[in-house]
């Protein structure tokens, strides 16, 4: 049985890492409601925050958080809160295109603010600003030309590819992150059409670069 927050941490319990492994999905589970959630490690603000002392002890004594991310095939919190960060960022994105009419431009600074969503403005700036993620994404700024071009790309590829890499990564066994699908694992769900237009985007490399991921 998990151990509640404030009850008295039981230092000698977790004498494996498969044991440490389970109450760290226990403790997943739990805290975030999401079944589908439980290879991405909890974070150490998490845990201290619940009072497991006992889950950081454990972790220190098997070489730290990360180390023990990848032994147990596990998603290192800081991984996947950056991939899941940015996916939100171009979801948020592309709703505010959406709604103002201006899909595949990127808003200015000014227009954002003025709309109400500094927040969005924010997440932007954290994942490189304006003219980087313009270019990313290759969308037209509403002043002047970038002196940064990346190619053809399109918002909803971007977003679909993401998705995939996140369903992928949560649903196996391998302890790889989030990491650019591969043509075999698209084939087999169907996206062909995804597959053709990595290759008409530059490429399984390329696209991952773009998109902050590995291969």
């Amino acid at each position: 049985e998990g151990e509640e927050e404030g009850a008295r941490p039981r230092w000698g319990r977790f004498n494996d890492e498969e044991r440490l492994r389970a109450a760290l999905i226990e403790f997943q589970i739990k805290h975030t409601n999401n079944q589908f959630l439980e290879r991405v490690m909890p974070s150490t603000a998490q845990m201290r925050s619940a009072g497991r002392k006992d889950l950081l002890s454990a972790l220190h004594r098997y070489g730290g958080v990360e180390a023990v991310a990848g032994r147990l095939n596990m998603i290192s919190s800081k991984h996947y809160a950056y991939h899941a960060e940015f996916l939100t960022v171009l979801r948020e994105l592309r709703a505010y295109l959406r709604e103002s009419g201006e899909e595949g431009m990127m808003p200015t600074m000014k227009q954002l603010v003025d709309d109400g969503r500094g927040d969005l403005r924010k997440l932007i700036t954290k994942h490189g600003g304006m003219r980087v993620m313009a270019a990313r994404l290759d969308l037209r700024l509403s002043r002047g030309r970038s002196d940064l071009v990346w190619g053809p790309f399109d918002l909803d590829f971007a977003i679909e590819v993401l998705e995939y890499a996140h369903m992928l990564a949560l649903e196996s066994d391998g302890g790889d992150g989030i990491r650019m699908p591969t043509a075999a694992e698209l084939t087999s769900l169907g996206r062909n059409d995804v597959d053709e237009k990595v290759i008409e985007y530059g490429g399984y490399s390329e696209v991952a670069r773009r998109l902050g991921m590995d291969t």
